[in-house]
């Protein structure tokens, strides 16, 4: 039983790794990204509405990649999903369990990085390229059809949604995963007639939360003046009111770079 439905495209790779041209070693590279893609697709139907529908109804398996990184922290492991016979009332662990299924793990970083591997396998080589491109093998699969398999294995599919969330003001809902959640950068309602900026922060309780940015505060790299930016003004050159700095933001790193 093959839940992700991907044993046609192993089985059409492996054939054509078979031959010893280097045009069936692409196409091998291509049949692999199809399957890849596949169980990325399949997984994200266990989130439901948690992935943005912006992006789940377009063909953006790498942005996807990103994403499930991000949600499932526990996905470079697999294991049994069981629930116990006896009634609530047994004391004190159950004994007796009856098995769902089995999951397989996924390690999603080492996904994408495969899945980038195989796309770099896809492009004409350059001819004046300073560096000679890597020669292709079938070494170079072997790693890659081995998870792929292990996925075919599966008896069950499990998603883990570590994720917080919030509305915007424009009643859109904006998820982070718990893996996003350390770093400073700022979250960007993905309505893009909205763009309303949200900034992640963790209360005195513990709790993560994501609120609103009303106003966006950074030191000048010349002076160390405190500038203090609107966000409906970020899209304009902004300068220190103690020194002669004109500034932009990059609102991708959270950062500032000085621009005169």
């Amino acid at each position: 039983m093959d839940l992700y439905c991907i044993t046609p495209y192993l089985e059409r790779a492996k054939r054509l790794l078979e031959q010893p041209d280097e045009a069936s070693l692409r196409y091998a590279a291509l049949e692999l990204r199809f399957a890849m893609e596949t169980v990325v697709y399949r997984q994200l139907q266990e989130y439901g509405d948690v992935i943005p529908v912006s992006v789940a109804s377009q063909w953006k398996p790498d942005q996807l990649l990103k994403l499930l990184i991000s949600f499932d922290p526990t996905s470079n492991q697999g294991g049994d999903l069981s629930f116990a016979i006896e009634g609530p009332d047994v004391k004190p662990i159950p004994q007796n369990f009856k098995s769902l299924g089995e999951t397989k793990a996924i390690p999603w970083k080492e996904f994408r990085a495969n899945y980038n591997k195989l796309g770099s396998y896809l492009h004409a080589p350059q001819s004046n390229a300073k560096k000679k491109p890597k020669a292709l093998t079938t070494d170079a699969f072997t790693a890659i059809i081995s998870r792929l398999e292990d996925c075919t294995k599966a008896t069950a599919i499990f998603a883990l949604k570590a994720i917080i969330s919030a509305q915007c003001d424009c009643g859109n809902m904006l998820y982070v995963g718990q893996g996003e959640f350390d770093n400073d950068e700022l979250v960007v309602c993905s309505n893009t007639m909205c763009n309303r900026l949200w900034r992640k922060n963790a209360t005195t309780e513990g709790d993560q939360v994501l609120e609103r940015v009303d106003k966006i505060i950074f030191n000048c790299v010349a002076c160390q003046a405190v500038i203090r930016v609107s966000p409906e003004l970020i899209w304009q050159p902004i300068k220190c009111s103690n020194c002669p700095c004109t500034f932009r933001l990059n609102l991708a790193f959270s950062t500032t770079t000085r621009t005169e």
